[in-house]
């Protein structure tokens, strides 16, 4: 029988420089733009939520199947125990389509948390913001180097995510769609997230992947010369039988 899911969780990146950033420094979370959408009782289409979310994503599936995702977000990744995950507290998003009641009612509470902010209680605005920054399309736009691509159906991506709880010290919980799409205002609001890294240890690693097998050699090398007390030389040997090729994995298809 077939597994739907992986035993990591993954992460993919466009190149070397960072998938060696990650493993020696660990994951920076970024705003990313949100919309969800529904169609409501006029039978009209409208965003639900737009907004930027800080987080680092994952993806929960086999290597088996993940060609799509390589070839769509980048040839080199790391995967990680999903035990790691769930001390982190990643959790799958919440996929919702437009006409759905689980849409319906995350739309009537962030209306009602719009109109009596000031006379709810804190607790409860604060689980409804983290309830809100997992919500994600089921099927959506994206936008990748500069290009719209319409109806990605996000659902095949199996997401988990990582999301700063609100009362941590990021700056802001959310960023409207002016302010994600200004780049220096958003490169200023990245940068105050890395006071929020999501980090590991190499026990936590069960693949590191780069595109060819000539960079094995490579990546080992740089992390024995990274000076990291994380990676010494029998942590590095043991690394050695957890890389993987993205050229391997696709030729396996």
């Amino acid at each position: 029988m077939t597994n739907i899911s992986s035993s990591a969780l993954f992460h993919f990146t466009p190149t070397h420089d960072r998938l060696f950033g990650i493993l020696t420094s660990g994951f920076y979370p970024h705003y990313c733009f949100e919309e969800c959408r529904i169609v409501d009782g006029a039978n009209q289409s409208r965003p639900m939520f737009e907004n930027a979310i800080p987080m680092v994503c994952f993806c929960d599936i086999p290597l088996s199947q993940i060609k799509n995702h390589i070839q769509t977000y980048g040839y080199y990744g790391v995967g990680l125990s999903k035990d790691w995950g769930d001390r982190n507290r990643l959790n799958p998003v919440l996929y919702t389509t437009e006409f759905s009641i689980v849409s319906k009612s995350i739309d009537t509470i962030i209306e009602s948390m719009i109109r009596s902010s000031d006379n709810l209680p804190l607790e409860l605005r604060i689980a409804v913001f983290d309830l809100v920054r997992y919500a994600k399309p089921y099927v959506g736009g994206f936008r990748r180097n500069g290009k719209l691509i319409e109806n990605v159906k996000f659902y095949d991506e199996r997401e988990w995510r990582y999301v700063p709880h609100v009362g941590s010290s990021i700056a802001r919980l959310l960023l409207r769609k002016e302010e994600f799409d200004d780049d220096a205002a958003r490169a200023r609001y990245d940068e105050k997230l890395r006071s929020e890294t999501l980090s590991f240890e190499p026990s936590d690693i069960k693949y590191i992947i780069v595109k060819q097998e000539t960079e094995i050699s490579a990546t080992i090398k740089a992390l024995r010369e990274a000076n990291s007390e994380k990676y010494d030389q029998q942590v590095t040997e043991i690394l050695t039988s957890r890389i993987i090729t993205t050229d391997q994995i696709l030729q396996d298809l």
